[in-house]
């Protein structure tokens, strides 16, 4: 039932999932381009409940990045530990613009997972 109410969710574009499935469904709203290098920090804490946070490697405000378990690349949250660099990108919260949130968070290709 819940797979059902998350494709009710991707389908009518609400939360986590409306930015990548509206291109996927031929929306008006194209996957912005990369156009930089994805950001590296190590996961400071990660919660069962579906999310964590990552310390940035090159943090100039010294706040750590929010990361839920839908912006996870391939269903990898539970490959995830503390401890462990990853790369990412950041855009802005949809909750409070005032905040960025991590997005593609995957292990990062250094051997040091």
């Amino acid at each position: 039932m819940a797979t059902g109410f998350i494709q009710a969710i991707r389908e009518r574009g609400f939360g986590f999932f409306s930015r990548t499935n509206e291109h996927e469904r031929g929306g008006d709203t194209p996957v912005p381009e990369r156009t930089d290098a994805m950001t590296t920090g190590i996961i400071k804490t990660i919660r069962d409940k579906g999310f964590g946070f990552i310390a940035r490697d090159k943090a100039t405000d010294g706040n750590d990045l929010f990361f839920h378990s839908s912006a996870v690349v391939d269903d990898g949250f539970t490959r995830l530990h503390e401890g462990q660099t990853v790369s990412f990108d950041e855009e802005a919260d949809p909750r409070d613009s005032n905040r960025q949130r991590a997005v593609n968070v995957q292990p990062a290709n250094s051997g040091s997972e």
